[in-house]
């Protein structure tokens, strides 16, 4: 069920798809999807996500990519659909990032967060 104060198709915040956004974002699994997403205009498969997610160093990270594929299809993926982050097709098992400035403005400075950089550095 797709909420309302979600961000909207032109990318504009509102006091509630902030709410929502950051609602969205506060889990870890979610932001490194988002930034694996971003950096692509291609349709992802879920399964290749869990792969890559799969292989990282996150200690929150199960290292067995068929069940972190079943926490993206089953949790993560839905909750950034409902917050219209991503285009996700469950029956495809593929997912897309819904680019727009703000996302991206506010993506970039949390993984500036995340990873300690300065604040003139673009995270890619």
């Amino acid at each position: 069920m797709r909420n309302d104060n979600t961000l909207g198709s032109n990318g504009t915040l509102t006091d509630a798809s902030l709410d929502v956004l950051f609602d969205s974002l506060s889990h870890e699994y979610r932001r490194r999807l988002l930034y694996l997403l971003s950096d692509t205009d291609e349709r992802v498969a879920v399964e290749s996500l869990a792969e890559r997610l799969a292989a990282t160093e996150l200690d929150v990270w199960n290292d067995d990519p068929a069940r972190v594929a079943a926490a993206l299809r089953h949790q993560h993926l839905p909750k950034l659909a409902d917050a219209n982050l991503v285009a996700y097709d469950p029956g495809a098992r593929t997912v897309a990032y819904r680019s727009n400035g703000d996302l991206a403005t506010f993506l970039n400075a949390v993984a500036k967060i995340e990873t300690g950089a300065s604040e003139d550095a673009d995270i890619e």
